[in-house]
């Protein structure tokens, strides 16, 4: 399965590893591996995820609100 990701959607990851590197250091790298492990599962199993918005699929990280 493809997976796009928006433009925007890119800019708020980035921004999330920003702020919560500036949390305590490793921790933006901890995010950046719950986001591929999500992305990975999504992959794998899209249609096991609710459907939240229009058709969208939604998978929330627990870890990082």
């Amino acid at each position: 399965m493809i997976i796009k990701i928006l433009e925007e959607a890119e800019t708020d990851i980035i921004n999330a590893h920003d702020y919560y590197e500036s949390k305590r250091d490793g921790l933006g790298a901890d995010f950046e591996l719950c986001v591929e492990e999500a992305l990975s599962r999504i992959s794998y199993m899209p249609e096991s995820f609710p459907i939240w918005h229009r058709g969208t699929r939604r998978l929330v990280l627990i870890r990082f609100p």
